[in-house]
Order: structure tokens, then sequence, then C-alpha cells
């Protein structure tokens, strides 16, 4: 199933072929713009611009719209309109999430990245990628109604969770996310692509975490280069019960600010909340396009 459009350009006069399909083997939709060869043949080899959609009511709107970018713009300004295209897509294929009512992304929830699909890591590709990992750690960082449920419980009156608790909660999380992450993108990114993503996504969530009034950007970028040099000498994918491994001193630190002493199941569900979303979030694919 898909769409197909014969657009002439107003400028050159030219005819080019708008062709959008679903992508069953990469998953989401493409639509790419074909010049005709001779007889009339589409030049399937060679598109004159290629962009991806996450899903079938996406595609519909993406093929209206690179039909009328070929219909009224020079094929010399199609690339950027295509970015700018680009950027309308993801914005509303992944919204800002609200998380007072998600705090973090549902279990039944799978990532789909298929706009991102067959699109080069360019510098501007980096910061949307960038933007919507931003996104995610905002959501994952969110795991106060797991120390909450504690603080309800009458086993354990010494725990203490107030706002104060609930904001270091957030800030130490959201670190312990970018260290994974700066790991993951480690085995996809090259060392100056990984450099300009993390810090661009830093920057987001410093951001982000100041206009809720989480923390002020200079307190939580601190925190961030404070905790960088302490965990770079730890093991990533350790579990948390591995002394030397990043879940063990995470869910120590995190058991330190509401007041809990060891405790080895909070520790293992804290540990595998954080996990499960890393999982779920699919990450090596978002970054590899």
């Amino acid at each position: 199933m898909g769409y197909t459009s014969d657009i002439t350009n107003r400028i050159d006069g030219k005819k080019y072929l708008i062709s959008t399909a679903q992508d069953k083997k990469g998953g989401g939709w493409q639509t790419a713009v074909l010049k005709h060869r001779l007889f009339g043949i589409p030049d399937l080899l060679h598109p004159a611009m290629f962009i991806g959609a996450p899903d079938e009511e996406h595609a519909r709107q993406v093929h209206a719209r690179v039909e009328e970018i070929v219909a009224e713009l020079p094929s010399s300004e199609w690339e950027s309109a295509k970015w700018g295209l680009f950027g309308e897509v993801l914005d509303k294929a992944f919204p800002e999430p609200d998380v007072s009512t998600h705090p973090v992304l549902p279990d039944t929830r799978g990532a789909d990245w298929s706009v991102f699909h067959g699109v080069p890591n360019t510098q501007e590709v980096l910061r949307k990628k960038a933007k919507v990992i931003a996104r995610l750690i905002e959501m994952g960082s969110d795991v106060g109604e797991l120390a909450s449920a504690l603080r309800e419980n009458p086993n354990y009156p010494e725990v203490h969770v107030g706002e104060e608790e609930v904001r270091l909660i957030h800030a130490e999380t959201a670190v312990v996310l970018f260290r994974f992450i700066d790991e993951i993108a480690s085995g996809v990114l090259g060392p100056e692509q990984q450099a300009a993503l993390m810090e661009e996504s830093e920057v987001c969530v410093a951001g982000m975490f100041d206009s809720k009034g989480a923390a002020p950007v200079w307190e939580f970028t601190d925190l961030l280069s404070k905790r960088y040099a302490e965990y770079a000498h730890l093991r990533v994918w350790a579990t948390n019960e591995e002394k030397g491994g990043l879940l063990y001193e995470y869910t120590k630190k995190i058991g330190a600010i509401i007041n809990l002493g060891e405790h080895a199941q909070f520790n293992a569900m804290l540990a595998n909340l954080l996990l499960r979303s890393l999982e779920r979030w699919e990450l090596k694919e978002l970054l590899e396009g």
C-alpha cells in the first residue's frame, strides 16, 4: 500500500514522481522524490529527496507537503524545506510529554524511530535526536513513585520522601541515564558525533529541569560533571548487586537520599525500572538511523 503523484515543478517545468510506501523491513513509511530518466522511467537509485514518517497518518501528511515543495520551490531549496518538514514530523510524532500524568514510559509502549530511518546523522539530525533523548530522560528520571511507596509502608518509618528528596532523585536518575546513553552512543557514533549529541542532550535536560523548578542549570550541570567523573571507572552493565558497578552506586545514592539503608528489594526494583526504560527506548536504533 502507498501513494504516488506526478508533479510538475513550476520553476523548471520538469516532472517528478513522488512515491510514498511502507518500509516493511525497517518499519515506518518512506517518501521519495524521483526524477524521470529516458522514456519516463523513474530513477529509483538516485532520489532527489527522501524523508521518513513513523506511520501511515504522518506519511499522508508528509506526501502532501512534499507535493507542495516539489511543485512550488526550485530544486535547490528542496533540501532546506525537507529539514523544516522533518522537524514538524518529529514534533508531531514525539510531542512534549506530560510528566505529571506519565511519570515513566508505559511498559506497553515500544519506541518507533522509523522517522529517522535512512537519514544521515548530520548536525541538525543529531540536534533532533538530542531533543528526543532529553524528553526520554525527563520521563525516565521520575522514579519518585517507587520511593513514595516505601514512605507509605509502615514497615519503613525511617524513610522520608518530601519535595527536596524527589528533586534530588530526579537529578541523580537523569545523570545515571546520561551515563548509560553515553555508553550506548559510544558504540554507534563517532567521537565527534557522540560529543555533539551528549552536549546538546545535556543542555536540553538542564533547561527542562530549570524551567520546572527542579534544579537551576548551574546546579544540574555541576552534578553532571561530578557524577561523570565518579562514574567513569564503574562497570556500566554490572548488576545492582555488584560493587564497582554503576547501578550499585546509583541505588545506594537513592537509598541515602530517602534515608533507607541497604534494601535489596528496593535496589532491584529501582535498577529494573531503569533497565526496562533503556530497553524500551531502543536507543541503538534511534542513533543509527
